[in-house]
């Protein structure tokens, strides 16, 4: 599975300041890309990996994040 964000305002980022200059609240803009894959072996065992990177607008003052997630799933199947 992959998927792709590009999130724009039309005037730019939206970000509310304080009157000592901190951002208070912001609406996130910038882009992000999450991509994950995974696969079912004998037994029901899957393994799975996601890759995921955010890159937000420089103006909203959020820390942009690379994530890596590795999983491993067991599938029980109960015949009742």
């Amino acid at each position: 599975m992959a998927e792709y964000a590009d999130k724009r305002a039309p005037r730019g980022p939206v970000v509310l300041v304080s009157d000592t200059g901190d951002v208070e609240e912001t609406f996130v803009t910038g882009k992000a890309l999450n991509l994950q894959a995974g696969y079912l072996l004998p037994g029901n065992w899957e393994v799975a990996g996601r890759y995921t990177d955010f890159d937000p607008d420089t103006e909203t003052e959020i820390t942009p994040e690379t994530q890596y997630t590795l999983g491993l799933s067991k599938y029980i199947v109960a015949i009742v």
